[in-house]
């Protein structure tokens, strides 16, 4: 039993704060240790007529929302008419008693993986019988913000009850049911009859759900038939599952399979589902259970278990039945990522295990090893604090670890620095005074492996945290007392009372802030303010000279799909007089292409509030003068990107620019090569705030193959696709544009960096650029060192996807993001290859174009580039 005493009260500790209401929360552990904890610890309690009550939920606070893989795309637009509505987050938040950051967290982790399903639900028969409703609510939750899980089911409970209708009596080996020929007619029916009976359910729910009988699991005879009719699996067939999730279904599979002469065999659910897991290598597997998860010798749900840690000594404690589930768990996992995790849940708690930090059933993990230090001497002091920096999203006091570097207590980091623990002897108790998991890895158990450590190692621990964190459920389940006081509240377990917290709460808060949080920066330009039409009309007239090429076409589709766009002007000296909806596919814009003058463009520039120059280099001269000095101007050709008096339009490689751009009139816009270079490159050099050093060694190099596209559409050989037909054809090998061009302005972002080497070529394909760029680091670094630096670095910045795998050209065409991947290091862990694709008329041209353009007339950053409305998800 864990009582909960949560209790208002004013004036009690007048030492701390006269003006503040003291929330004290105070919480004792009958029979165990402190730091022991059961869900149940947020109940709401009234006792004896004492106002009483669980933890303030934190306020909602903005969703955060970003660039999502392909396969997350595919899956939302599958789901739900391709969009997740905000309205459905903060609905589900509330029915789960959770935070909408919260589960918007939860939900940004679970659509990060480009190759893999999200989960496998395996769902036992006794849960067919007793909690279909339960469990197709739960599904229908997930299903409603875009994850679409893949079901197995079983039917034990629903055969045993036909056998014996029929009067069958069933022997057993081992325990294990011989399935003769006439059980196995009667076990097919019964697993068809549970099959549709579970799917008829689901889509009672609202959820689309199709069923998959067969065709799936390739089987072969159990120990040469033993068993009888029962298989095992020797092979698994996605491609009806895939069929059923690319179409927004949810697969529901029976555990029945077929030997290669079309017999068909039982298998053993939780072996079905585990070879689909092993098949589709999926983020989250998880096992519905009566149980609500695995049970300790008191019969309680253990929250959190890591098979490399835990494993040993709970096999001597779990009862037979949890026993074996736990090896098969630790099997299974050996062929899983390193980072899926598998659940054991109820039906009911299903959507909370998943999405929210509450403790709802069993958490198993794979993690990697904890460091404990007590000083910093061996600690990587950089990572630590890109770790702490990145979890805290603002960078530290720059004193930090100089401030608390004679009071360490102890210091714990996972070995590839992704989570971490400092605790400080500073306010009487161990002090808890930094606690990090990074995103890339957060709800993969990493955190409660790390606390778990801490409880162990530590009896009594005090530590603080914003009032508004929502990380504070967590860490109520966690503590046995609280005061909340101003902005903050004090957490402690492990103390006897109240009285005991008093004096160490005072110096908690007179501690001070260690997070440098800049000021709230000034008021974004919203269109109508900062940029007013000429013509007071509700939108920007947007004029285009150079409307004929590759670029200008995309430009005017992105301009005709913007809703606070409208196209003014589309010249062309080669066009003129023709219907832009002729020359340009896709459009309906009545206007007709113009060839004006540059006496012509001063008068259009009356009426215009915003110019495109997408032209040929030093074409751009000719029409500048014509062009007023507050009429903002874009120009993608080369001719101003080494002018420190315009802008280089490139707003991913520096925090500052986005602000530069939305308060200059004159924008370069990059080229597309360089833009994929130098953000491939970026995250290597130094961090504005210092805090990552450059680590580039020599010179780097990058070898670029781009469709013909690049090439324009003046005829040429780099553009005649006979030509370069079974052909790559390399030019300008030396001093391309795009090799000075990233040279000049990396080494304007970081003096340490001088020079890079480019080749380009050109191929057959139209459009997209592949990049292979090598670089020599200063010091030996592992492939996941990496990884998460370009992670860390991106980690905001919606059209830049880092993932792990060799990006490919047909993956980007016609996308609006930049691809970043590979991360091959040699066994001296210094020679780093990455590769990179990108559209060279989309982000390396006219998608650039229109995120310079959103920002200098004060407009939402990626309004239409990115088609789903900034209030989705």
């Amino acid at each position: 039993m864990h009582i909960v005493a949560s209790v208002i009260v004013q004036g009690v500790l007048p030492p701390l704060t006269d003006a503040h209401t003291i929330m004290l929360r105070l919480a004792t552990r009958l029979g165990a240790r402190a730091h022991s904890f059961n869900a149940g610890a947020r109940a709401v309690a009234v006792r004896s007529g004492v106002r009483t009550c669980g933890p303030t939920a934190a306020p909602a606070l903005p969703p955060t929302y970003g660039a999502l893989s392909r396969n997350a795309v595919r899956l939302f637009a599958a789901a739900s008419g391709g969009r997740v509505d905000l309205k459905k987050v903060q609905s589900l938040a509330s029915t789960l008693d959770s935070s909408e950051k919260a589960v918007t967290q939860y939900l940004k982790v679970y659509k990060q993986s480009a190759t893999r399903r999200f989960g496998v639900l395996k769902v036992g028969g006794g849960v067919l019988q007793n909690e279909m409703d339960d469990l197709c609510e739960s599904v229908a939750q997930l299903v409603q913000v875009g994850l679409i899980p893949i079901i197995v089911h079983g039917a034990g409970p629903q055969l045993n009850h036909s056998l014996k209708e029929h009067g069958i009596v069933s022997s057993y080996v081992n325990g294990l049911r011989v399935t003769t020929p006439e059980i196995l007619s009667i076990a097919r029916k019964v697993f068809q009859a549970e099959n549709l009976k579970a799917v008829k359910a689901l889509e009672a729910y609202g959820v689309r759900a199709r069923p998959i009988q067969s065709g799936v699991y390739e089987v072969e005879l159990f120990d040469n038939g033993s068993l009888g009719r029962v298989g095992t699996v020797t092979s698994v067939n996605m491609e009806a599952v895939n069929e059923a999730l690319d179409a927004g279904c949810v697969p529901v599979l029976t555990c029945m399979g077929q030997t290669n002469d079309g017999q068909f065999l039982n298998v053993n659910a939780d072996t079905a589902a585990q070879t689909l897991a092993v098949a589709a290598q999926p983020m989250k597997v998880v096992y519905i259970s009566a149980n609500g998860g695995i049970l300790d010798h008191n019969r309680e749900v253990i929250q959190s278990i890591d098979v490399n840690y835990d494993f040993e000594h709970l096999l001597q404690q779990l009862q037979h039945g949890d026993r074996r589930k736990l090896l098969e768990i630790k099997e299974l996992m050996t062929q899983l990522p390193r980072n899926s995790t598998v659940s054991i849940t109820s039906a009911s708690d299903l959507a909370r295990e998943l999405l929210t930090h509450s403790l709802s059933g069993t958490l198993i993990t794979n993690k990697e090893r904890l460091l404990k230090f007590h000083s910093f001497d061996e600690v990587d002091e950089e990572r630590l604090l890109l770790l702490l920096e990145q979890a805290f999203g603002a960078p530290l006091v720059p004193n930090y670890i100089d401030a608390i570097r004679d009071k360490v207590h102890t210091i714990l980091v996972s070995e590839n620095y992704l989570a971490c623990a400092v605790i400080t002897n500073e306010v009487g108790y161990p002090y808890l005074s930094k606690f990090a998991v990074s995103q890339s890895v957060q709800m993969e158990g990493l955190g409660a492996r790390l606390w778990k450590e801490i409880a162990e190692d530590i009896p009594t621990m005090m530590w603080r945290s914003r009032k508004v964190n929502p990380v504070n459920r967590w860490y109520f389940q966690r503590s046995t007392g609280s005061a909340t006081v101003g902005d903050w509240t004090v957490f402690w377990y492990g103390l006897e009372d109240y009285a005991a917290a008093l004096e160490p709460i005072k110096k908690i808060l007179a501690l001070p802030k260690d997070v440098a949080r800049p000021p709230p920066p000034p008021p974004k330009p919203e269109y109508g303010t900062r940029r007013t039409s000429k013509v007071q009309t509700a939108w920007c007239n947007v004029g285009l000279l150079g409307a004929r090429g590759h670029t200008g076409g995309h430009l005017i589709r992105l301009i005709e799909n913007h809703p606070d766009m409208r196209l003014a002007v589309a010249a062309s000296r080669a066009m003129a007089g023709r219907p832009v909806s002729d020359v340009v596919e896709g459009v309906s814009t009545d206007m007709l292409f113009s060839n004006p003058s540059p006496d012509e463009v001063r008068d259009l520039d009356t009426e215009v509030d915003l110019w495109f120059l997408a032209m040929p280099d030093k074409q751009a001269d000719i029409y500048l003068p014509s062009i007023g000095e507050s009429t903002p101007v874009i120009d993608l050709s080369a001719d101003h990107r080494f002018d420190n008096k315009w802008v280089y339009g490139l707003p991913e490689i520096d925090p500052g620019r986005r602000q530069e751009i939305r308060m200059s009139d004159r924008i370069a816009n990059p080229g597309c090569y360089a833009t994929g270079m130098m953000t491939s490159l970026r995250p290597l050099l130094a961090a504005p705030n210092k805090r990552m050093r450059s680590i580039i060694a020599g010179t780097p190099s990058a070898f670029g193959v781009s469709g013909y596209s690049g090439a324009g559409t003046t005829p040429s050989a780099k553009n005649d696709p006979e030509r370069l037909a079974d052909n790559l054809m390399a030019y300008s090998l030396q001093g391309h544009t795009h090799e000075r061009e990233v040279s000049h302005q990396l080494h304007e972002l970081c003096d340490t960096f001088n020079v890079l080497r480019f080749t380009p070529h050109v191929a057959s394909f139209f459009q997209g650029i592949h990049l292979t760029i090598h670089a020599e680091l200063k010091t030996a670094m592992s492939r996941e060192d990496v990884l998460h630096r370009y992670r860390v670095f991106y980690e905001k910045e919606k059209l830049i996807e880092v993932q792990s795998d060799i990006p490919e050209v047909v993956s980007i065409v016609n996308k609006p993001n930049v691809v970043i991947g590979g991360f091959g290091i040699d066994s001296t862990g210094k020679r780093l290859v990455i590769t990179t694709v990108i559209d060279n008329l989309m982000k390396g041209a006219a998608v650039q174009a229109m995120q310079n353009a959103n920002l200098v007339m004060g407009l939402e950053e990626y309004q239409a580039i990115i088609k789903e409305p900034s209030n989705l998800v």
